[in-house]
């Protein structure tokens, strides 16, 4: 006030009503100033500037203490905060971890001693009205938050952050009277995202297809842009028509056959979500009806919740593999093949043995678009050995050449798929014949001779766990270089074989690399007969931006 400031701050000793990151303010039409905050909830500040204690009337407000309390905060981050003019206060929260909660909003009627503060106080003592909005009415969105709010007699415009996908879904407008929402985003009519790991050309339909970091694939056809998300549109299928409990993989339907489930799910693994829950399951298969039970849809992983009979069922639309989009192909008869990343964890309804083999990955994979739809490919339906593909290509004979890696450390081998007989061959660091090496099981990239029709492989080392001869578990680093498959048999270039390869190793005492060499990038150069390498050289260490 004037040229002093009054501070309002945490301290040791401070009460948690103190809150000390500060996300927004808004002053309400009687003068009162409220507080969003990251883990506190939200403040009011109705007593000019005097400061209030936790215990001496300072009024705050949180979610509800007790599961199943009505009213309140659904977490405890306020990410953003408006005053409407109708006096209720609109509030973008979230659950602290960068994901949102929709919009929570608050009609305090003018009273305050019944805020969160209150810890006496009965439900019938408190008049507080809270009510609630999903963002564009769809519930089940815990990655965008509501970063921003103003809000006028009309409606409210909200603007939006995924701190999960690294950028935002635009601005939103939801409209009192009509209850409508209306989306104003780039992403609609331009590229997904400009966070692009990958690019190629489809010869035969003349499109580019874009494979980004955090938002799916893209597709230019030369008028516009199109985009698939891993998980697209909703729409409701019907109801589960008996009680189902937590962990079990099979929801009872109401569908007449096969057939009916033929139509509603062309390409499997389908998606779905059922009732409150915010999973999005993988339906693998149909069970038909046996007596008077059934029929039933078989889904992965089994249920997180108990399902009650009557539970809604909306069917998503499926799209690649993952949001985390890798290396593109192109087949020779047109088809695009597009590597998938694991990036969502599920352990609840995950079975054991996959619990074991830290393998609960929902996303993840191989995804391959025929023109009209979506086929994904991954550990409940192939052979595949890991969801985390990093690299993809495609033969001259029109196989499918499949390289697991995370880049860093994990990999499981290189997959290749014949579309023509659906028939997998699987090739592992361990398990070639004798005389043929792989430099490693994990795969950054994988490039095909136009010429003789060779694959050759940039790889990354991984790490392996082994028991010696006394019981004592071994953790070793190995593998890396390059390789190349002629069409029999696998050779490989590493460090550690005598390779001058230009890229970083771990050195043994003496001196000498212990893994083949860390390869990010592979590419045939058949006019000059040349193939190209590109490693990574430093010694790795931490940086402040990428972690």
């Amino acid at each position: 006030k004037g040229a002093e400031w009054t501070v309002w701050a945490s301290s040791e000793d401070s009460a948690a009503c103190f809150p000390a990151h500060v996300t927004g303010l808004a002053a309400d039409g009687a003068g009162r100033m409220w507080v969003a905050t990251i883990g506190h909830g939200a403040l009011v500040m109705r007593h000019g500037l005097q400061i209030k204690g936790c215990q001496g009337g300072q009024a705050y407000y949180l979610r509800p203490r007790q599961s199943g309390q009505p009213g309140g905060l659904r977490g405890n981050t306020v990410w953003s905060i408006a005053a409407a003019p109708d006096g209720r206060i609109w509030m973008g929260t979230g659950d602290g971890t960068g994901g949102g909660l929709g919009v929570a909003i608050l009609d305090h009627r003018g009273t305050f001693d019944d805020s969160s503060a209150c810890r006496d106080c009965r439900q019938e003592q408190v008049d507080d009205q809270w009510s609630t909005l999903d963002l564009d009415g769809t519930e089940g969105n815990d990655s965008t938050l509501v970063s921003a709010l103003v809000v006028d007699s009309m409606g409210a415009w909200m603007g939006t952050r995924d701190d999960k996908l690294g950028d935002g879904e635009g601005l939103r407008h939801y409209a009192l009277q009509t209850k409508a929402w209306t989306v104003l985003r780039q992403a609609d009519s331009g590229l997904s995202s400009n966070l692009v790991t990958d690019l190629a050309y489809q010869p035969q339909r003349r499109e580019w297809w874009v494979a980004t970091s955090r938002r799916g694939v893209a597709m230019f056809d030369g008028q516009a842009w199109h985009h698939w998300p891993r998980v697209g549109a909703a729409s409701q299928m019907g109801a589960v028509t008996g009680a189902v409990r937590r962990g079990q993989a099979l929801l009872p339907v109401a569908l007449a056959d096969r057939s009916a489930f033929d139509a509603l799910f062309p390409s499997l693994p389908g998606l779905i979500q059922v009732g409150d829950d915010s999973v999005v399951y993988q339906v693998t298969g149909f069970k038909p009806s046996s007596g008077n039970l059934g029929p039933w849809l078989e889904i992965a992983p089994g249920l997180a919740t108990d399902v009650a009979a009557g539970s809604p069922i909306l069917r998503m639309q499926r799209g690649p593999a993952s949001d985390a989009a890798s290396q593109i192909a192109i087949d020779p008869k047109g088809g695009v093949w597009v590597g998938g990343r694991e990036t969502i964890w599920q352990a609840r309804g995950c079975p054991a043995l996959r619990q074991a083999q830290a393998a609960c990955w929902t996303d993840g994979g191989l995804g391959h678009w025929d023109g009209q739809r979506w086929k994904v490919y991954n550990r409940d339906n192939s052979p595949l050995p890991d969801q985390e593909v990093g690299a993809v290509a495609a033969g001259l004979d029109g196989r499918i050449w499949v390289g697991t890696g995370d880049g860093k450390s994990e990999g499981a081998g290189l997959a290749v798929l014949d579309p023509s007989t659906a028939a997998w061959t699987v090739y592992s660091r361990a398990r070639l014949p004798v005389g043929q090496t792989l430099g490693s099981d994990g795969t950054n990239r994988l490039a095909v001779d136009p010429e003789t029709g060779a694959v050759w492989a940039a790889h990354h080392s991984v790490v392996e766990v082994s028991q010696d001869l006394s019981g004592t578990m071994q953790r070793s680093t190995v593998g890396g270089g390059v390789s190349r498959w002629d069409g029999a048999r696998w050779t490989a270039w590493t460090r550690t074989g005598g390779a001058r390869l230009l890229a970083y190793a771990a050195m043994r005492d003496k001196g000498q690399p212990s893994t083949g060499g860390e390869m990010s990038a592979i590419h045939v150069d058949r006019r000059n007969g040349r193939v190209w390498a590109g490693g990574w050289n430093a010694v790795a260490g931490f940086h402040w931006l990428q972690g």
